[in-house]
């Protein structure tokens, strides 16, 4: 691991928590968003500060067009909300992401279920059957 990484772990992940980006705790430390990242990335409480860090920053987002004074700041407000939205929808599909269900009864047979998620092209997350088995998917296929 990266010695700066080690070294402020903690600090790192305590900053991404409170809704601080890679890109704003990197240049502390004298290394790059990427790097930090690299080094983090399996870590369970990174990837849990990652999440964390999103619901601060769309808190913030939420409270900037509540607090708005007059259409200018509620339009930037909004725009602040939209960006915020788009990048959790992305980086934390699994949380903020659109998800899809489609439910089909088969003829004579079993009812289908398939639960789809709109971030990523033909992706399947689970196909259940009525007496809740599930399918293995191969997504790599």
């Amino acid at each position: 691991m990266t010695a700066i990484a080690v070294i402020k772990r903690t600090e790192i992940i305590e900053a991404i928590a409170s809704g601080k980006r890679l890109s704003d705790i990197a240049p502390k430390y004298g290394v790059t968003p990427q790097a930090i990242s690299k080094q983090l990335a399996t870590d369970p409480e990174y990837v849990e500060a990652i999440m964390e860090g999103h619901a601060a920053r769309l808190d913030d987002a939420e409270y900037q067009i509540e607090c708005a004074s007059d259409s200018v700041d509620v339009a930037r407000a909004r725009a602040l909300w939209a960006a915020r939205s788009w990048r959790a929808e992305r980086e934390v599909a699994t949380r903020w992401g659109i998800k899809s269900e489609v439910t089909h009864r088969l003829p004579d047979g079993p009812m289908l279920q398939i639960n789809l998620s709109a971030n990523t092209t033909n992706s399947i997350d689970a196909v259940r059957l009525d007496d809740n088995q599930a399918i293995e998917h191969d997504k790599s296929a």
